[in-house]
């Protein structure tokens, strides 16, 4: 899966770079702008009434709740 690639690139410049404080996650079903959608291409964004997936503000809460506390 292409996302898996990106991810795996994404981790490895971050801790190449020295950053150890990051969480990588693959959200499947959501495109780019982390909207619901079906294909996930640009072509999309303008028919899709979501701004920003409630699963995807949940994840980014709990995330900064975690760091939040230590």
């Amino acid at each position: 899966m292409p996302g898996d690639r990106n991810l795996k690139a994404i981790a490895s410049a971050l801790e190449r770079t020295g950053n150890s404080d990051f969480t990588t996650m693959l959200l499947p079903d959501l495109n780019h702008l982390f909207q619901t959608s079906v294909t996930g291409l640009p072509a999309e964004y303008g028919v899709i009434e979501e701004t920003i997936s409630e699963e995807v503000m949940a994840v980014i809460a709990d995330w900064i709740s975690g760091i939040s506390r230590r």
